[in-house]
Protein backbone atom coordinates (compact mmCIF):
# COMPACT_ATOMS: atom_id res chain seq x y z
CA UNK A 1 0.00 0.00 0.00
CA UNK A 2 2.99 2.36 0.47
CA UNK A 3 4.37 1.91 -2.39
CA UNK A 4 1.71 2.27 -4.69
CA UNK A 5 1.03 5.62 -2.72
CA UNK A 6 3.93 7.27 -3.18
CA UNK A 7 4.04 5.99 -6.81
CA UNK A 8 0.45 7.63 -7.18
CA UNK A 9 1.92 10.85 -5.28
CA UNK A 10 5.10 10.91 -7.96
CA UNK A 11 2.82 10.86 -10.95
CA UNK A 12 0.76 13.35 -9.36
CA UNK A 13 3.52 15.39 -9.02
CA UNK A 14 5.44 15.38 -11.88
CA UNK A 15 1.39 16.13 -14.20
CA UNK A 16 0.31 18.73 -11.86
CA UNK A 17 2.80 19.68 -9.16
CA UNK A 18 5.40 22.89 -9.37
CA UNK A 19 7.92 22.91 -11.82
CA UNK A 20 11.37 21.84 -11.47
CA UNK A 21 14.16 23.47 -12.03
CA UNK A 22 15.88 22.76 -15.10
CA UNK A 23 20.09 22.90 -15.60
CA UNK A 24 21.59 22.76 -18.79
CA UNK A 25 25.21 21.51 -18.76
CA UNK A 26 27.93 24.01 -20.08
CA UNK A 27 30.90 23.20 -21.66
CA UNK A 28 33.24 25.89 -20.20
CA UNK A 29 37.07 27.05 -21.33
CA UNK A 30 39.43 28.44 -19.77
CA UNK A 31 40.47 32.06 -19.39
CA UNK A 32 36.68 32.88 -20.98
CA UNK A 33 34.03 33.26 -17.96
CA UNK A 34 34.05 34.38 -14.85
CA UNK A 35 30.78 34.50 -12.76
CA UNK A 36 30.06 36.51 -9.63
CA UNK A 37 27.26 36.91 -7.00
CA UNK A 38 26.33 37.75 -3.87
CA UNK A 39 24.94 36.05 -0.61
CA UNK A 40 23.34 37.26 2.64
CA UNK A 41 24.91 35.53 5.74
CA UNK A 42 22.48 37.32 7.84
CA UNK A 43 20.59 34.25 8.90
CA UNK A 44 23.36 32.26 9.88
CA UNK A 45 23.30 34.48 13.52
CA UNK A 46 27.20 34.83 13.82
CA UNK A 47 28.05 36.41 16.82
CA UNK A 48 31.56 38.08 17.73
CA UNK A 49 32.17 39.08 21.08
CA UNK A 50 28.63 38.85 21.73
CA UNK A 51 27.47 41.29 19.02
CA UNK A 52 25.21 39.64 16.23
CA UNK A 53 27.49 40.38 13.04
CA UNK A 54 25.64 40.72 9.80
CA UNK A 55 27.59 40.56 6.86
CA UNK A 56 27.35 39.64 3.00
CA UNK A 57 30.10 37.54 0.98
CA UNK A 58 30.74 38.33 -2.75
CA UNK A 59 31.74 35.36 -4.58
CA UNK A 60 33.76 35.43 -7.80
CA UNK A 61 34.93 31.71 -9.65
CA UNK A 62 36.30 31.12 -13.10
CA UNK A 63 34.05 28.83 -14.52
CA UNK A 64 36.52 26.24 -16.17
CA UNK A 65 39.04 25.66 -13.38
CA UNK A 66 36.43 26.67 -10.46
CA UNK A 67 39.21 28.89 -8.70
CA UNK A 68 37.20 31.34 -6.35
CA UNK A 69 37.78 34.78 -4.13
CA UNK A 70 35.49 35.58 -1.59
CA UNK A 71 35.14 39.11 -0.58
CA UNK A 72 33.53 40.66 2.62
CA UNK A 73 31.33 43.37 2.65
CA UNK A 74 27.69 44.42 4.35
CA UNK A 75 25.70 45.30 1.45
CA UNK A 76 25.23 44.80 -2.39
CA UNK A 77 26.62 47.87 -3.47
CA UNK A 78 28.72 49.25 -6.96
CA UNK A 79 31.44 50.04 -4.19
CA UNK A 80 31.17 46.32 -2.87
CA UNK A 81 30.93 44.74 -6.56
CA UNK A 82 34.04 46.93 -7.83
CA UNK A 83 36.02 46.16 -4.67
CA UNK A 84 35.06 42.30 -4.88
CA UNK A 85 36.37 42.10 -8.65
CA UNK A 86 39.45 43.94 -8.19
CA UNK A 87 39.94 41.53 -5.37
CA UNK A 88 38.87 38.61 -7.60
CA UNK A 89 41.12 39.46 -10.30
CA UNK A 90 44.23 40.36 -8.47
CA UNK A 91 44.21 36.83 -6.51
CA UNK A 92 43.49 35.14 -10.17
CA UNK A 93 46.55 36.41 -11.69
CA UNK A 94 44.66 37.88 -15.00
CA UNK A 95 41.40 39.17 -16.20
CA UNK A 96 39.28 36.70 -18.18
CA UNK A 97 37.43 37.73 -21.33
CA UNK A 98 33.98 37.77 -20.31
CA UNK A 99 32.59 38.55 -16.35
CA UNK A 100 28.52 37.62 -15.77
CA UNK A 101 27.33 38.43 -12.57
CA UNK A 102 23.98 38.30 -11.71
CA UNK A 103 23.90 41.74 -9.20
CA UNK A 104 24.40 43.91 -12.34
CA UNK A 105 21.15 42.69 -13.57
CA UNK A 106 19.61 43.41 -10.14
CA UNK A 107 20.76 46.72 -9.92
CA UNK A 108 21.26 48.24 -13.38
CA UNK A 109 22.00 51.76 -12.00
CA UNK A 110 25.63 50.65 -11.30
CA UNK A 111 26.39 50.26 -14.99
CA UNK A 112 27.08 53.85 -15.31
CA UNK A 113 29.80 54.13 -12.90
CA UNK A 114 30.87 50.15 -13.89
CA UNK A 115 34.88 50.06 -13.85
CA UNK A 116 35.21 47.23 -16.67
CA UNK A 117 31.88 49.03 -18.18
CA UNK A 118 33.94 49.19 -21.73
CA UNK A 119 34.12 45.15 -21.45
CA UNK A 120 30.99 44.88 -20.84
CA UNK A 121 30.89 45.93 -24.89
CA UNK A 122 31.49 42.71 -27.01
CA UNK A 123 31.37 43.72 -30.43
CA UNK A 124 30.21 47.21 -32.33
CA UNK A 125 26.73 45.86 -32.78
CA UNK A 126 26.24 46.06 -28.72
CA UNK A 127 28.41 49.42 -28.48
CA UNK A 128 25.71 50.63 -31.57
CA UNK A 129 22.85 49.42 -29.65
CA UNK A 130 24.05 51.19 -26.47
CA UNK A 131 24.58 54.38 -27.67
CA UNK A 132 21.08 53.64 -29.62
CA UNK A 133 19.28 53.16 -26.26
CA UNK A 134 21.29 56.73 -24.95
CA UNK A 135 19.47 58.29 -27.40
CA UNK A 136 16.13 57.29 -27.43
CA UNK A 137 15.68 57.17 -23.53
CA UNK A 138 17.06 58.40 -20.26
CA UNK A 139 20.34 57.22 -19.05
CA UNK A 140 18.64 55.23 -16.02
CA UNK A 141 16.72 53.31 -18.80
CA UNK A 142 19.07 52.99 -21.38
CA UNK A 143 21.14 51.30 -18.70
CA UNK A 144 18.42 48.98 -17.24
CA UNK A 145 17.41 47.98 -20.77
CA UNK A 146 21.22 47.40 -22.07
CA UNK A 147 21.83 45.21 -18.90
CA UNK A 148 19.21 42.82 -19.88
CA UNK A 149 20.14 42.59 -23.06
CA UNK A 150 23.26 41.64 -21.96
CA UNK A 151 21.73 39.30 -19.89
CA UNK A 152 20.01 37.61 -22.96
CA UNK A 153 23.12 37.08 -24.41
CA UNK A 154 24.79 35.17 -21.59
CA UNK A 155 21.45 33.10 -21.01
CA UNK A 156 20.26 32.00 -24.89
CA UNK A 157 23.32 32.79 -27.08
CA UNK A 158 25.64 35.64 -27.39
CA UNK A 159 25.87 35.35 -31.86
CA UNK A 160 21.86 35.05 -32.47
CA UNK A 161 21.59 38.20 -29.75
CA UNK A 162 24.57 39.70 -32.03
CA UNK A 163 22.55 39.05 -35.41
CA UNK A 164 19.42 40.43 -33.97
CA UNK A 165 20.96 43.46 -33.22
CA UNK A 166 22.87 43.66 -36.79
CA UNK A 167 18.95 43.30 -37.97
CA UNK A 168 17.50 45.71 -36.38
CA UNK A 169 20.40 48.41 -36.46
CA UNK A 170 20.51 48.00 -40.52
CA UNK A 171 16.49 48.22 -40.48
CA UNK A 172 16.45 51.10 -38.10
CA UNK A 173 13.86 49.75 -35.83
CA UNK A 174 13.39 50.34 -32.12
CA UNK A 175 16.44 48.28 -29.77
CA UNK A 176 13.37 46.99 -27.24
CA UNK A 177 14.27 43.63 -25.12
CA UNK A 178 11.05 42.20 -26.47
CA UNK A 179 11.80 42.22 -30.19
CA UNK A 180 15.50 40.94 -29.18
CA UNK A 181 13.78 38.01 -27.38
CA UNK A 182 11.08 37.18 -30.30
CA UNK A 183 14.38 37.61 -33.12
CA UNK A 184 16.47 35.17 -30.86
CA UNK A 185 13.57 32.62 -30.55
CA UNK A 186 13.49 32.71 -34.40
CA UNK A 187 17.28 33.76 -35.18
CA UNK A 188 16.86 30.99 -38.76
CA UNK A 189 15.08 33.62 -40.21
CA UNK A 190 17.41 36.13 -39.67
CA UNK A 191 19.50 37.30 -43.27
CA UNK A 192 22.88 36.04 -43.22
CA UNK A 193 25.47 39.00 -43.12
CA UNK A 194 26.06 40.90 -46.46
CA UNK A 195 29.32 39.75 -47.53
CA UNK A 196 32.16 42.02 -49.10
CA UNK A 197 34.76 40.84 -51.79
CA UNK A 198 37.48 43.26 -52.73
CA UNK A 199 39.34 42.29 -55.61
CA UNK A 200 43.22 42.84 -55.57
CA UNK A 201 44.59 45.51 -57.22
CA UNK A 202 46.63 45.04 -60.77
CA UNK A 203 50.29 45.70 -60.01
CA UNK A 204 50.43 46.38 -63.52
CA UNK A 205 48.58 49.72 -62.87
CA UNK A 206 51.23 50.73 -60.10
CA UNK A 207 53.70 50.00 -63.42
CA UNK A 208 52.23 52.42 -65.52
CA UNK A 209 52.20 55.25 -63.53
CA UNK A 210 56.27 55.18 -63.77
CA UNK A 211 55.52 56.24 -67.05
CA UNK A 212 54.45 59.21 -66.66
CA UNK A 213 55.80 62.47 -68.50
CA UNK A 214 55.93 64.71 -65.92
CA UNK A 215 56.65 62.88 -62.75
CA UNK A 216 59.69 61.39 -65.49
CA UNK A 217 60.58 65.53 -66.19
CA UNK A 218 60.88 66.49 -62.68
CA UNK A 219 62.01 64.10 -60.14
CA UNK A 220 65.91 62.93 -62.09
CA UNK A 221 68.55 61.57 -59.78
CA UNK A 222 70.79 64.61 -60.34
CA UNK A 223 67.79 67.33 -59.16
CA UNK A 224 69.00 68.40 -55.91
CA UNK A 225 65.70 69.06 -54.60
CA UNK A 226 64.18 65.59 -55.63
CA UNK A 227 63.58 64.07 -52.47
CA UNK A 228 62.19 67.48 -51.23
CA UNK A 229 59.77 67.45 -54.09
CA UNK A 230 59.33 63.98 -53.68
CA UNK A 231 58.74 64.40 -49.43
CA UNK A 232 56.61 67.21 -50.73
CA UNK A 233 54.36 64.84 -53.24
CA UNK A 234 53.51 62.16 -50.34
CA UNK A 235 50.86 64.28 -48.96
CA UNK A 236 48.90 63.55 -51.91
CA UNK A 237 46.35 60.56 -51.53
CA UNK A 238 46.11 56.76 -53.04
CA UNK A 239 48.07 56.22 -56.14
CA UNK A 240 50.05 59.33 -56.05
CA UNK A 241 51.96 58.46 -52.52
CA UNK A 242 52.45 54.87 -53.51
CA UNK A 243 53.50 55.91 -57.07
CA UNK A 244 56.47 58.84 -55.25
CA UNK A 245 57.40 56.26 -52.97
CA UNK A 246 58.87 54.20 -55.40
CA UNK A 247 60.27 57.21 -56.88
CA UNK A 248 61.68 57.83 -53.89
CA UNK A 249 63.25 54.83 -53.51
CA UNK A 250 64.81 54.59 -57.13
CA UNK A 251 66.22 57.79 -56.39
CA UNK A 252 68.05 56.57 -53.00
CA UNK A 253 69.44 53.81 -55.39
CA UNK A 254 70.76 55.93 -57.90
CA UNK A 255 72.34 58.81 -55.61
CA UNK A 256 75.81 58.24 -54.64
Amino acid sequence: MRRTFERRVSTWRSLHGPNKTVYFSQIHHPGRLAASDFTVCNDLGVIIARVRFDHTLFHCVLTYSNVEAVSLCFSESFEALSQGIQKALWEFGGVPQRHRSDSLVRKPGAFANYQYREEMFPTSQFRMAYDMLRDAHSEDVADKMYVRILELAARESEEEVIDSLRHLIAAGEAITVDRIRSLVASAACLPAVTGIQIEAPLLSDFDSLLSMPDLRTTLKPSDSNARMTSRALTCGSGASSFKVLILRRRLQQDSP
